[in-house]
């Protein structure tokens, strides 16, 4: 028999090729969605949907895994079991909806799970899912502070990853934060006019562009959030630049060749906002198509360069805040009284670099320092519930800017 045959005769002789056969669902199976949780600073509940993915009806309990009460559930679509945990029982198909709520106790990020125990009725045991959760929990919203090299540091806050860094090169000059509860992210401005985008704030590209090192401060509107955050850079000769298509200014300031211009703020119905020059005076601008707002008395050292922060009292109407010199002195304007607890001075030394309230507590805030110690201030002697909080500290002058939500 020819070679060709032998093997067409030992191929014929195989037995057939069997076709794959899809296995059987788990006859006791369940999902949960999502398959893990994030709460966010200041959220408190969020719902669990479980489904039933098996064949047979199954039942299900679920406990926290965590210390100090800090995680609850409760049925909000399940019916329970009678195990005296939440749970239920589903038929093939079926979903129900488990209420996780977050009571936090700690501060930081913390990472613990709900255990799912599932299997026939009307126990509901014998196997085990768990749903991996993380918690974030801190003293304030949003308080960072931004190093001269771009780092972005959390002060008793939630970290918040991405952003520029430019190691041995101190070009970062201000930092700017979404102003939403949970502060997904925001921006910073280095000297040639860049706007960098860190944590989920969206990408912009029509900021300014100046070549060299003259901006000095970025704001955002008080409507920004994570997908439109439109803003504004301040260059050291008081030009106001709009970006992420923020509308245009009209000025009452500009020092051409001169860099004076220190820092600005927005108001509160983003109308219009003031630019702070290094001599103390405040210069209103309007926004669009409103009307400026009313020229303002501030401190003013006439041909000394001694400002170096603005900020609105948040809780004032009308118009209210402080300016804030070089060695730490701070300066009510408008309708801000004057602080008898103002914090540290340091005289002839230019060490103050910004000062900010804390919206929760009016009239009360911090004072941050050129190497990153923040040190409270409030409206009376005693009265200060804002204590700082902890804070980077170099032992060279590279604190720039203090941002806060």
């Amino acid at each position: 028999m020819r070679k060709g045959a032998s093997l067409l005769v030992a191929a014929l002789a195989l037995p057939p090729l069997l076709t794959p056969v899809p296995a059987a669902a788990a006859a006791y199976s369940i999902s949960a969605s999502p398959s893990s949780l994030v709460f966010l600073q200041g959220e408190s509940t969020h719902d669990l949907t479980i489904t039933n993915t098996g064949s047979a009806t199954v039942s299900f309990n679920a406990n926290p895994i965590a210390p100090f009460n800090e995680i609850g559930l409760s049925n909000k679509t399940c019916s329970g079991i009678g195990t005296g945990a939440p749970g239920g029982t589903l038929g093939a198909g079926q979903s129900c909806i488990l209420a996780v709520g977050f009571n936090p106790t700690q501060l930081g990020a913390q990472h613990w799970q709900i255990q799912l125990t599932y299997g026939p009725p009307p126990d509901g045991t014998g196997n085990q899912l768990a749903v991996p959760l993380t918690l974030y929990h801190y003293a304030f919203y949003g308080l960072y502070t931004l190093d001269a090299y771009g780092g972005i540091h959390p002060n008793g806050c939630q970290p918040l990853s991405g952003g520029p860094y430019w190691r041995g090169w101190r070009i970062a000059r201000a930092l700017a934060l979404i102003p939403t509860q949970q502060v997904p992210g925001g921006y910073v401005l280095d000297g040639l006019g860049g706007v960098h985008p860190f944590g989920n704030a969206p990408a912009v590209s029509d900021w300014p562009r100046f070549g060299w090192d003259i901006a000095r401060d970025i704001k955002l509107m008080p409507t920004a959030n994570s997908s439109d955050a439109p803003g504004y850079v301040l260059d050291g000769w008081g030009g106001v630049h709009p970006f992420g298509g923020a509308a245009p200014v009209r000025q009452t300031a500009y020092w051409p060749q001169f860099d004076i211009a220190k820092k600005m703020v927005i108001l509160p119905d983003g109308s219009g906002g003031y630019v702070l020059d290094g001599f103390g005076g405040l210069h209103p601008f309007s926004i669009g198509s409103s009307l400026p707002p009313p020229p303002m008395a501030s401190a003013y050292w006439p041909g000394m360069n001694l400002a170096r922060d603005v900020e609105l009292n948040p809780g004032l109407s009308p118009i209210g805040g402080v300016t804030l010199d070089a060695w730490g002195g701070v300066h009510p304007f408008g309708s801000q009284p004057a602080l008898a607890a103002p914090g540290p001075f340091w005289p002839y030394r230019d060490v103050a670099r910004a000062i900010r309230f804390d919206d929760a507590n009016a009239n009360e805030g911090w004072i941050m320092d050129a190497y990153g110690g923040l040190h409270a201030f409030a409206q009376t002697p005693g009265s200060a519930t804002s204590p700082a909080p902890p804070y980077p500290y170099w032992g060279a002058p590279l604190a720039v800017d203090l941002a806060a939500f």
